[in-house]
């Protein structure tokens, strides 16, 4: 008996360059190559149908009504439009309802699986990433799955705790880094410096400049070591090609405004070339609920400077140097720690023996077990 599991398409709508939507597309078509009886139905549109992971056993499906919906219900139609809605979806007969990013699921009578990819929005509600009334429907969704699915264990243990969920209905699905994160001929390091950092070394930032990613203090941090090295920093990532004024300010106040080069939008490739070329690579985050840059450095033998939280220690261990991601005065001397072979050398060889124990192959076959377990 084949198991039907519908997907909805509201992470390729959001974000579909983001570590999220690489989760989905790296493990789906994983889960089904394992399992020929799994069929993914993804609700989608026109615009989101080209951001989803691709295979023979997942299938598109393109309802009307579903562009008007909510992401986290249905306020734009009408009851009558609903009910057609549900009825369309219902003829699919899914066994399975797993939101791509915290959605109830649009019809009754179904098992559903809920995947927590991180907890900022309750941790931190003064940043508020997600908006007003996310946390409640965050609750909602988790609370109601049958099973829920954590990123990390740190994440698990966050949700259990924020959400009163029990350990029993949890699973711990790690992530993992795409194949093409490796590490580079030193020529292509070269090439890479001559094309984008003016052949000056630099440090490497990876990630949107929203509140939480803490890019304000790799800034301030930045301007403290600027008299004592000629390095640059490059910010890499999907939302960078216009800084926002106060990062401006920032970069001008600590007269670095001329070390600063953005790389927007970069291919994995340029990526990789960027992690293998760089000194080091920062990542500052007050809180995530994984981190898949930590694991693509790691694999491109790139020394981590990262946040003193706990994800970020299940992660790497002891293939990182922390800072305090509120004080600017300790990642300036992590900066130039990290910048000496003695220090450096140790890091990378433990990044490259913890990057092993990450693979979408183990996530995608627990991830199997999830779905079979519930249908049986």
């Amino acid at each position: 008996m084949n198991i039907k599991i519908l997907i909805d398409d509201h992470i390729f709508r959001i974000a579909p360059s983001g570590g999220i939507g690489r989760l989905y597309r790296e493990l789906l078509p994983r889960v089904a190559r394992r399992n020929p009886k799994i069929h993914f139905y993804v609700l989608c549109s026109e615009d989101t149908v080209l951001y989803l992971p691709q295979h023979d056993q997942i299938h598109p499906r393109y309802l009307a009504l579903w562009d008007k919906r909510l992401s986290g219900g249905f306020s734009k139609i009408s009851g009558l439009q609903k009910r057609r809605l549900e009825q369309q979806i219902k003829k699919l007969q899914p066994d399975i309802f797993h939101s791509t990013y915290y959605a109830l699921p649009p019809i009754e009578g179904v098992k559903t699986v809920a995947t927590v990819h991180d907890l900022i929005d309750y941790e931190f509600p003064l940043l508020m990433p997600n908006g007003p009334g996310f946390v409640d429907r965050q609750r909602a969704v988790l609370t109601q799955a049958d099973h829920v699915i954590c990123v990390s264990r740190s994440t698990m243990d966050s949700a259990a705790r924020a959400f009163g969920l029990t350990p029993e209905g949890m699973t711990t699905v790690y992530n993992d880094a795409s194949a093409v994160f490796q590490p580079k001929r030193p020529g292509v390091n070269s090439n890479f410096r001559k094309a984008h950092t003016l052949n000056k070394p630099f440090f490497l930032f990876v990630g949107e400049h929203r509140s939480y990613k803490n890019l304000s203090t790799v800034i301030r941090a930045f301007g403290q070591i600027r008299d004592k090295t000629d390095h640059l920093l490059l910010l890499a990532g999907h939302s960078i090609y216009r800084l926002e004024q106060h990062f401006v300010d920032l970069a001008i106040e600590h007269r670095i405004g001329d070390r600063i080069i953005r790389l927007h939008h970069p291919s994995d490739e340029l990526l990789c070339q960027a992690y293998s070329s760089s000194d080091a690579f920062i990542f500052p985050s007050l809180q995530e609920g994984f981190g898949i840059p930590l694991i693509e450095a790691m694999r491109c033998q790139t020394p981590v400077i990262a946040s003193d939280i706990p994800v970020f220690h299940e992660i790497c261990g002891d293939a990182a140097m922390y800072f305090n991601p509120h004080h600017s005065d300790q990642l300036a001397r992590s900066m130039l720690a990290i910048i000496e072979s003695e220090t450096k050398a140790p890091i990378i060889l433990a990044g490259q023996e913890k990057s092993k124990l990450y693979s979408w192959d183990k996530s995608a076959e627990l991830m199997e077990g999830i779905y079979v377990d519930l249908v049986s």
